[in-house]
Parts: structure tokens; sequence; C-alpha cells
């Protein structure tokens, strides 16, 4: 038998009133917090105070933090999912049990002057996504803070005056879906640990560390974090500093923002920045920077730059020319190019010597001492005596001595250019490979001293020159007459995700010489 109609309005009516009592009822058990949430949420508002204690309406006429709008969010269910009370010149403290508000999704206490230690949440916050923490007073963070945030993908730490904390005790790797990690000017201390890869954070693409106690060099993994946009690790604190090589950056074309500057970053710039077809903002200025800046800015093939500051380093060679419209710093009058007019080419002689310090990474001892276009400019009045170079009255570079420089790479062929060499002595060094046998062809050579390096392969045969026979001292290179090692296949990256196809380095450009 099917279901009669209902034909009086009366009872329609009754009906319908009923349903919305139950609607109303259902509606009301679900928006009632658990008593856990209740007693945090409680404790929440207990802890913090309000600017001139204004405390929101809501926040005051209601005892249920759902109606606590807009600052915080419930779900169906009635369980926290949202507190948002950025700028609201809170202070006080967050209480300890606030990770129990296990559905929380969304935590932004940001620009406030909220104090005292983080809460050590138990490992409950598995649905949280945002956590914006920034420029408060809070005092430090508690070890395996992260734990458990696996869906957590934006974090703000910035402008807290933590007591040293350092990334690799807050099992920051649970959150494997981490999209921006900001920790600036949070006294972040210790090496920079390599967890930041693109198989640990496939995600990520701001990593924002400036103004903190950081040391070290860019981790290894670094280079595969293939989706980074930006990169701030700018200004690192006084007597901290990071440094080594930029070479990891290479294979990140996604790099948008890249801040480096104020540290102790050394070598070269890389060759191959021309994989970087989105770079915007590049600084690295305040560093140690050695060579020739990469044609890639100078010649401005990234299309896309519109800042380049590379001031304060060693850098070497030509002074590079900006491209119209891109803003840039005074860095070709506060580095060691051998002219300041951009564009200039250098003195042959020049080229000659930054290809030999090409071959040994562009050390510092040499760059420092390396300034100008007139490596024999010691003889004049100016006095700046190049480091290793010995020149006659007449501009020739008649001895070169890097013995003892701690210099490691190989020989340069170049130094076949220099028809005027009498003396070359490169011992005591980490050297390794052939010596070339360009060499032989040096007419006015008669002291050669490779001893006490890495050396390996035939001695070359020097035929009597115009004066004597060549004296070559090669003692200490247990390899010397072997076979040199076969080098291992060029490879410039780590070939993960999307770089997997980019192409490889171009062969490297022949050894400058210099004119008949």
């Amino acid at each position: 038998m099917g279901m009669e109609k209902v034909h009086n309005p009366a009872t329609a009516n009754l009906l319908m009133m009923l349903l919305s009592f139950s609607l109303l009822g259902v509606a009301r058990l679900r928006a009632e917090l658990t008593p856990n949430e209740q007693s945090v949420m409680a404790g929440l508002k207990g802890n913090l105070t309000f600017p001139n204690n204004a405390m929101p309406r809501s926040w005051n006429t209601s005892v249920d933090p759902c109606d606590w709008k807009p600052e915080v969010k419930c779900d169906w269910f009635g369980q926290v999912t949202k507190i948002r009370i950025p700028n609201l010149n809170l202070t006080g403290s967050l209480p300890a049990d606030l990770g129990y508000l296990s559905c929380l999704v969304t935590l932004d206490v940001s620009g406030n002057q909220i104090g005292g230690p983080l809460p050590k949440f138990p490992a409950q916050l598995t649905q949280l996504e945002t956590l914006l923490l920034n420029d408060n007073n809070f005092t430090s963070v508690p070890p395996d803070f992260f734990s458990g945030m696996t869906l957590l993908s934006n974090v703000s730490l910035d402008n807290n005056p933590f007591s040293p904390w350092d990334l690799s005790s807050v099992a920051l790797r649970d959150a494997t879906n981490l999209e921006a990690f900001s920790a600036v000017n949070c006294s972040l201390s210790g090496v920079l640990p390599d967890i930041f890869s693109g198989d640990d954070f496939p995600q990520l693409q701001h990593l924002r560390l400036s103004y903190n106690n950081l040391t070290g060099g860019l981790p290894p993994s670094l280079k595969t974090a293939t989706s980074l946009k930006t990169l701030l690790l700018n200004n690192q604190g006084t007597g901290y500093s990071l440094g080594g090589g930029l070479d990891v950056l290479t294979p990140m074309i996604d790099l948008t923002q890249v801040w480096l500057q104020g540290n102790a970053f050394s070598g070269q710039l890389p060759e191959h920045f021309s994989l970087l077809t989105s770079l915007q903002d590049f600084r690295v200025d305040d560093n140690l920077l050695t060579g020739p800046v990469p044609d890639i800015l100078s010649e401005k093939i990234i299309t896309s730059l519109r800042v380049v500051y590379l001031g304060n380093n060693v850098l070497q060679g030509p002074a590079p020319t900006v491209g119209d419209g891109v803003e840039a710093d005074d860095a070709n009058v506060t580095n060691h190019f051998c002219t300041p007019q951009p564009g200039v080419p250098c003195d042959p002689r020049v080229n000659v010597l930054l290809d030999i310090a090409k071959h040994v990474g562009y050390p510092i001892t040499l760059a420092l001492s390396w300034e100008g276009n007139d490596p024999c400019a010691g003889a004049g009045a100016d006095n700046k005596t190049w480091v290793g170079v010995t020149c006659d009255g007449e501009g020739n570079i008649t001895a070169l001595n890097f013995a003892g420089m701690n210099l490691s790479g190989n020989i340069s062929s170049a130094i076949s250019s220099l028809t005027a060499l009498q003396s070359l002595t490169m011992a005591r060094n980490n050297l390794t490979g052939e010596i070339p046998g360009e060499l032989t062809k040096l007419a006015n050579l008669t002291f050669i001293d490779f001893s006490d390096n890495d050396l390996c392969g035939p001695i070359p045969a020097f035929a009597n020159t115009t004066t004597t026979n060549v004296t070559i001292l090669t003692g200490g290179n247990d390899r010397i007459s072997q076979d040199c090692p076969r080098p291992p296949p060029p490879s410039l990256a780590h070939t993960h995700g999307k770089f997997r196809n980019s192409p490889l380095p171009h062969p490297p450009s022949p050894a400058p010489s210099l004119p008949n």
C-alpha cells in the first residue's frame, strides 16, 4: 500500500514545524565542540589579551567558540578548523594544549606581540596546512615541532626572538607537502642541513632563511629542488656566514628570486646560468666571488632579469654590460674587473692569467691582488704587484710562482702563450692531471717545479733552449709517468624531474693566446 497524501493543511504545517525543530536540533548538535576543544579554546581566550581589553563582541557574548566569527571557523561537526587572529596587537601566550585541536587546518596569529615558548604539539595536528606565527615575541621552538604535520604547506616563523635552534631538530621532513617555508630573522643556527631535496619536498617553491646565523655551504641535494622559485639565504649574522660555491643553483630552472648577499660564497658564478630562464632578481653582492661574470648576465640572455647586484666581490675579467631596464649596483667599481668600462676587453696577458686561475677554481688568494688591466704594473708608480707574477722592464711576464698556495685543479695550457716565461713554479699544491705538452714551445723556459702534487701522465720532452737545458722537478707526484685515470662522463647535475632532459655544458673554449 502506498503512502497516503496529507490533505489537512493543519496537519501539514505541524509536520513542517516538527521537521524544522528536528533539523535545528541536529544542526545545533553538530555545532557543539567536544569538551577537549572547548577547554583548549577557553585556554586560548584566557591566555590572550586584546589591546585596551577590546575583545571582539562575539568572543564575549558566546561561550561557543564556533560563534567567534570571523576569527574562528568550525566544520559541520563542530570542530575548530581555522583560527585567524593576525595583526590585532595581541599579547600573552599560546596555550600548551593547542595541539589538541586535531582538525585545525589554519593557524594564523601573525603580526602580534604574543610571547613565550611555542607549544609542543603532540603529533595530532595532522590536518594543519597553514601555520603563520611570524612577527611575534615567541621565545623558543620545541624539538620535533613539526612532527606529524604531513599536510603542512605554508609556514612562516619570521621575526621572532627565539633562542638558538636548528632545522635538523624540529622534524621538518614530516611536512612532505611543504610549498613555502619562511624562517627569516629568527635565530636559526648551525649548518644549513641537507634536507631540502626534491625527493623530501617535491612541491617546495619558496625557501626563505635570511638574517640568521647559518654556516656551511649550499647542501648538495638542493640542486634536486627543481620546483624552487624563491631562495633567500642572505645576510647571515656577524661571525657566521654561508660559503662555498654556487654550482648547485644551475639545475633549479624555475628560480625567479635568489638573494645570497652578505655571506662568504666563493669561486666563480656558474657558467650555465642561461638555464635559469625565469630568473628576475639575482643578488650576490658582499661575498667573495671570483672569476669573470658569465655572458648570460652581461649580454642579458636571460630576458626576464630585472635586478642584478654583484658589488663588493672580487669578480674579474671584463666588466659586464647590464641590459636596459635592469636595476644594478656599482659592481663595476667594487670588484676587480680589468677595466671599469663595460664591454672593454682585457689585456691579452690578463686573459692568460685568468685562464690559469680558471683551471684552479679562481682562488681568492690570487683574485685579491690581481686588479686592473696590467699584471706588470708593480714595476710602475702604482706598485700594484700581482701575486705570483714577475715581469721584466718591458712588460713581459718572465716568472710565475704559485708554490704552496693550496691550489686544486690542473695546469693550464695557456701558459704556453707567455713567450718570455723563464721560470714556472707550482710546487706543493693539489694539482692533478697531466703536464701540458704545449709548455715545450716556450723557448726561454729554463726552470719548472711541479713537485709535491698529484700529477700523472708523461713528462713532456723539452728540447734544449737558446741558452741551456730545462730543469724540471716532479718529485712527490706518485703517479707521474703513469696513465691518468679517465674522467667521468660530463654531467651538469642530478637528473631529477624536468631537468633530466636539459642540455649538457658546452665544450670548454680554447685557451687564450697572446698576439704575435
